[in-house]
């Protein structure tokens, strides 16, 4: 595998059909946003175990030396706290409760970004997106292995009878959401029989009214310049804020950049041993689950527009629970509501905490790195070591390809859970891939750690991608541990 080059701008994304959508859609004149709402709705078919119209996304925009930043993960409705309490139950269970599931807000990012940025109608730009949930696609590995792992799980769902790799798949309730999405924009799907049913479906958690509410919101990111580079990422209620702090104190305890690579490395993991704390502090914990949940994709065209996007289901195929009419899987992201003593705390009108975690970097007001992975809420960890990586190995396949380590863990799972962070005096355990600097882990060993173990499972690791800037030439390419990953140039 090598790097993918190209002075005209480059796709990355995590399936060659959602790579193929958006540079049809650049080839037929329209721009980078147009290509990611492409890829994006593509992906909610191929890759519905891990993003779809049922979840959210995050989105960062370069256009001309500036950023902008696209919150579209969804509100609880305006009355989840009483139906939590008419529930009475003791504790939230993660799958097939209606409590966990937000209004997702894909769809309201998709009509936001063709809004402010798109230069193409949305019929076209979902054109692809809606013929392959109506006349199929072959089930991939990826796609398998989620059906394999969940089939206790959802009996009743569509995709239960798929069985086998190349087995043709077909969605021809998605396909005629999407087409109506082309068609109506938001209002079709919030407002139209989505609406209807997933109201109905919520049993008064959410509203209609709530449904006509604006789920995607433009906001200020934040950044930080950090030895020349200036890095651009979303606020709250995303957890991107600890790639900023990381990096902010960093700076404030290192008077010189370090020299090599393994150096770096610990002033990160040093830091992110402090950002375990102050995440617990603003984001609540997850609990252990097991699975992929999310999407990146990176895209650059001619004209030096960039989209850095990440969506996602929260969980896998998300609740596990499915609108049978219109055939959407819903979203747990309500995890977030879920505090560090496992116990549930809603709040209605409100977006929970989210794992995702889009970056941009730029040098001089230029544009200079798309970033971004899957990963849970080790996000923050993968995403600055791939930075790290590229500053001094400068090569974009080499920065994904090499081995990781995550933070996380306890004494008595001796694996790797979801809820990567505890508070600090639960921070004891670092996992890492075969071939990680032996130099880094003896270092690592003697003082930081009580327990360091090599895990086999690339899932864990995440999947990233990657698109550089060098001398006016972009350099991409997706993880090596992606089963489908797609990078072209254009």
């Amino acid at each position: 595998m090598h790097t993918v080059s190209s002075n005209k701008g480059i796709i990355s994304t995590t399936h060659h059909l959602a790579s193929s959508a958006a540079i049809e859609i650049i080839n037929n004149s329209g721009n980078a946003v147009d290509a990611a709402i492409a890829a994006s709705g593509v992906l909610s078919v191929t890759s519905q175990h891990q993003c779809g119209l049922g979840g959210d996304l995050f989105a960062l925009i370069y256009k001309n030396g500036s950023v902008f930043a696209l919150n579209s993960s969804g509100h609880s409705g305006s009355n989840l706290e009483e139906y939590s309490k008419e529930q009475n139950h003791k504790k939230i269970s993660i799958f097939k409760d209606k409590r966990l599931v937000t209004i997702p807000g894909a769809v309201d990012g998709w009509v936001e970004l063709n809004k402010k940025f798109g230069s193409k109608k949305m019929d076209e730009i979902l054109k692809r997106s809606i013929e392959l949930s109506r006349d199929g696609f072959s089930c991939d590995q990826s796609l398998l292995n989620a059906i394999n792992n969940s089939r206790n799980i959802f009996k009743d769902s569509p995709l239960n009878c798929i069985n086998k790799i190349n087995q043709i798949v077909k969605r021809p309730e998605i396909s005629q959401q999407l087409s109506i999405i082309a068609k109506y924009g938001r209002s079709g799907f919030y407002e139209g029989k989505f609406g209807e049913e997933f109201s109905n479906f919520l049993e008064g958690s959410v509203s209609i009214k709530d449904l006509k509410r604006k789920q995607a919101q433009w906001v200020k990111p934040i950044s930080y310049d950090f030895f020349g580079e200036k890095f651009w990422t979303a606020p709250l209620n995303s957890q991107a804020f600890l790639i900023i702090e990381t990096l902010r104190n960093i700076k404030k305890n290192i008077i010189k950049f370090p020299k090599n690579i393994k150096d770096l490395q610990l002033q990160i993991i040093n830091e992110m041993l402090v950002m375990g704390n102050l995440r617990d502090d603003h984001l609540s914990n997850f609990l252990n689950l097991k699975g992929h949940d999310t999407n990146y994709m990176c895209i650059v065209d001619k004209k030096g527009l960039g989209v850095s996007l990440v969506q996602s289901n929260a969980h896998g195929f998300g609740s596990n629970l499915i609108l049978k009419k219109s055939g959407v899987f819903l979203h747990n992201r309500g995890l977030g509501f879920i505090r560090n003593d496992n116990k549930f705390y809603p709040k209605n009108n409100t977006k929970p905490p989210s794992t995702l975690c889009p970056l941009i970097i730029t040098k001089k007001n230029d544009l200079s790195c798309l970033l971004g992975t899957m990963g849970a809420d080790s996000q923050p960890q993968i995403i600055l070591q791939n930075w790290a990586n590229n500053f001094f190995f400068n090569d974009v396949f080499t920065s994904l390809s090499s081995p990781r380590w995550i933070i996380g863990g306890n004494d008595k799972e001796k694996l790797f859970p979801f809820n990567t962070w505890k508070r600090k005096e639960n921070i004891s355990n670092l996992f890492y891939e075969k071939g990680i600097s032996k130099d880094l882990l003896n270092d690592l060993s003697k003082n930081k750690f009580k327990f360091v173990k090599k895990y086999n499972n690339q899932n864990l690791f995440g999947h990233s991608q990657m698109i550089v800037k060098k001398n006016k030439i972009f350099y991409g390419h997706h993880d090596p541990r992606s089963i489908t990953g797609s990078t072209i140039a254009l």
